[in-house]
Formats: C-alpha cells, sequence, structure tokens
C-alpha cells in the first residue's frame, strides 16, 4: 500500500511540476479544486476528503515521501495493510473535517477571516502524524512516553508559534492516532522498525504542506 500510495504522490507531483511551470493560476486552481477547505468541503466532500491527500504542494514531494516510508510503512508491516489504511484515514478525514469544523465556527464568530474558505489545504501530513501517534504510543514502556512527547512537543510549540489551521490540524490528527491505539492489536512495532537518527527519533514529523 504504501508503496503504491509513493507511485502515485510522484505522478501527481510530476504533474503538479509541469503545470505549475505552463502557468500558476492553473495550478493554483487545481490544488483548490482538491483542497479540503470550506468550499470544498460545502461542494464536493466526499471527492475532496480523498483527493486532498494525492495532491502535495510543490516541493513537499521528498520530505512526504520520506515521512511515508518511515512512518506508514512500518505501519503497514507491523499491523496489516487495513488497519494502517484505516489510520492514516482516520487521521486526513478526521482531523479535515474538524478543522473545518472549527473555521466554521470561527467565521461565524467573527473570528476567522473569509480567505479560508478557499485556502489550499492538500497533501498527507494528518494521516502520516496519525500513523506516527501510532507508532510512539506502541513502542515498548522505556520508549513510549519519550516518542510520544517527541511527537506532540513540536507540534504544539508550532501551533503556539503559528496558529493557523495547519497547526491545530497536525495537533488534532496525533490525537485521532492516539486514540487508535486502543482499537489496533499491535505489540511494540517499534522494536527495530524504525531506526533513530543523531536528531531524535524518525518518527517525528517535519512537514511544510497542509492536510
Amino acid at each position: 500500500m504504501a508503496m503504491a500510495y509513493l507511485c502515485v504522490l510522484s505522478v501527481t507531483s510530476a504533474v503538479l511540476a509541469v503545470v505549475h511551470r505552463l502557468d500558476q493560476d492553473t495550478y493554483q486552481r487545481l490544488l483548490r479544486s482538491r483542497s479540503t477547505n470550506l468550499a470544498g468541503l460545502r461542494s464536493r466532500p466526499l471527492y475532496v476528503l480523498v483527493a486532498s491527500a494525492f495532491w502535495l504542494e510543490r516541493g513537499t514531494f521528498p520530505q512526504t515521501a520520506a515521512a511515508v516510508a518511515a512512518l506508514l510503512a512500518p505501519l503497514e508491516r507491523v499491523a496489516g495493510p487495513r488497519p494502517a489504511l484505516g489510520v492514516f484515514a482516520s487521521g486526513h478525514v478526521g482531523a479535515s473535517l474538524l478543522v473545518a469544523g472549527g473555521l466554521l465556527l470561527g467565521q461565524r464568530a467573527g473570528l476567522v477571516g473569509g480567505h479560508v474558505t478557499e485556502a489550499v489545504d492538500v497533501g498527507a501530513s494528518y494521516g502520516l502524524i496519525a500513523c506516527a501517534a501510532v507508532l510512539a504510543a506502541t513502542a515498548r514502556a522505556h520508549r513510549r512516553w519519550p516518542l510520544v512527547g517527541g511527537l506532540l512537543a513540536p507540534l504544539v510549540l508550532a501551533a503556539v508559534r503559528t496558529p493557523d489551521f495547519t497547526a491545530a490540524g497536525h495537533l488534532i490528527a496525533a490525537g485521532i492516532g492516539l486514540a487508535c491505539v486502543r482499537y489496533l492489536r499491535l505489540s511494540y512495532p517499534l522494536a527495530g522498525a524504525i531506526p533513530s537518527g543523531p536528531s531524535g527519533p524518525a518518527c517525528q514529523p517535519r512537514f511544510t504542506g497542509s492536510g
């Protein structure tokens, strides 16, 4: 599943790279038509909830591909394709809908500007963060809390520094992933599955795009 997903992302990213060179207006329209923004969720909710996961903003494919290999692929190995897909989809769809609900309430209260209605909101980060949360929360006991803390700390810091809908979505996605743990029968999936680098555990996400 992870390899097939990477293949689709590579194709759509290549298409976007060509379109961006030819016509930036068309590039923006293409992304907006697949975004889980308020306009898209009002007009074509099912379509944008699925399509948004298969399109990335220009320049974000390398880090997304690395995150898929480090997070979705190991979860697929230890839990199976269907549970891994369930976690990813729950994070992506759940965070997208909850963020949209928050934006709608914010607009009605006059706290959020109208520009977010058609904002670009595509990418895999919500789903991948949910996968990271599952992997971290099901690690061995002595690694579990450092990994969970290492995942949540930068997300909270980002939300404090830049309190936008993307940062909120990342935190929500992490919470959804942690909630998924109780429904999965996993035993220490991080044991040898994901190596740690000099800067910390590989499950710590570094995303530049949206959900």
